[in-house]
């Protein structure tokens, strides 16, 4: 669907949605939706929503949602949320949010959150976050906080 938008696929998945946004796609997966945002997929993973942001991927992972930030990706994990910030991406780890801060990534660690600060990253530990400070890394350890500080890093270190 174009400029009008909302797109919604069931089973074989791949909805893509313009300007308007807001895509879903069950189980095959990945969902695209532009700067209205909010693409939603199951299974498959891979949702994409632009500026208007809020992209949410299931087992396969991979979210990405821009300016309005908060994209969540299960198992497959690796989130990447904009501006609005808070990104989650669970086993697979890997979440990157930016200026609004918050990134949670599960066991394979590795979350980055800019100026808004509070990276949270598990079993496979390096957690970094910016100005808002607050990192934490658990047993691959590596956190780094900027000035808000508090960073906390278990057994690597």
């Amino acid at each position: 669907a174009e400029s009008g938008g909302d797109a919604h696929a069931e089973s074989g998945g791949d909805a893509h949605a313009e300007s308007g946004g807001d895509a879903h796609a069950e189980s095959g997966g990945d969902a695209h939706a532009e700067s209205g945002g909010d693409a939603h997929a199951e299974s498959g993973g891979d949702a994409h929503a632009e500026s208007g942001g809020d992209a949410h991927a299931e087992s396969g992972g991979d979210a990405h949602a821009e300016s309005g930030g908060d994209a969540h990706a299960e198992s497959g994990g690796d989130a990447h949320a904009e501006s609005g910030g808070d990104a989650h991406a669970e086993s697979g780890g890997d979440a990157h949010a930016e200026s609004g801060g918050d990134a949670h990534a599960e066991s394979g660690g590795d979350a980055h959150a800019e100026s808004g600060g509070d990276a949270h990253a598990e079993s496979g530990g390096d957690a970094h976050a910016e100005s808002g400070g607050d990192a934490h890394a658990e047993s691959g350890g590596d956190a780094h906080a900027e000035s808000g500080g508090d960073a906390h890093a278990e057994s690597g270190g």
